[in-house]
């Protein structure tokens, strides 16, 4: 059922940076704009002959927004761009070779763009804004271009948000994973110096 994990995860990231996270105003900015996006889900207006899921507009704006507040944005833009334009590449690949792609595409762009964030950004903020930025322009980009070849697909369906929401989780889970390892070096480092302090002894 298409949407399902878009909700799921939305749900849980909402409930995730409301209870569990420092009070802040990134807190309250991702709070705000998971909500949004929500509530947004189901509401469609017409552009260019065009459906355009009104998530998909928040989604970009709210990229957007935290990128013009950073002072290195330029990276950060030029980092969305690359993702953008790798996104309608594979979906235009997709169109021309469908053959070509053996793996699902809910699990191959999301993998393909943490390999890319990898190198574009530092934070994990930051890699969840360019990433929603830049699959959203690219979902939005490829609606323009098919409409300008008399096609008027719909942009912004829930596939769309399954697949931009698997990619935070991707995210979020590679950045926890990280951290535990910090945590299980520093236990193991802690634990071989104690070792050592009593054989020296000894």
């Amino acid at each position: 059922m298409e949407g399902l994990l878009f909700y799921w995860i939305c749900w849980l990231l909402w409930i995730t940076t409301t209870f569990l996270l420092k009070k802040n105003r990134t807190r309250f900015y991702v709070s705000f704009v998971i909500l949004l996006l929500l509530t947004c889900s189901n509401t469609n207006i017409t552009v260019w002959d065009s459906k355009l899921n009104l998530a998909t507009v928040v989604s970009f704006f709210a990229g957007i927004l935290y990128l013009a507040k950073k002072k290195d944005w330029i990276l950060l833009l030029f980092g969305s761009l690359c993702m953008t334009f790798c996104y309608v590449g594979i979906l235009l690949w997709e169109m021309i070779s469908p053959i070509w792609l053996f793996v699902p595409r809910l699990l191959m762009i999301p993998v393909i763009g943490l390999v890319l964030l990898f190198f574009l950004t530092e934070t994990l903020i930051e890699k969840c804004m360019v990433w929603c930025l830049g699959i959203t322009s690219g979902e939005i980009l490829h609606g323009l271009i098919m409409n300008s070849y008399g096609f008027h697909p719909s942009i912004g369906e829930h596939s769309f948000f399954d697949l931009l929401f698997v990619g935070i989780a991707f995210i979020i889970l590679l950045r926890l994973t990280l951290v535990a390892k910090q945590k299980l070096d520093q236990v193991a480092q802690t634990i071989e110096r104690k070792l050592k302090m009593r054989w020296n002894h000894e």
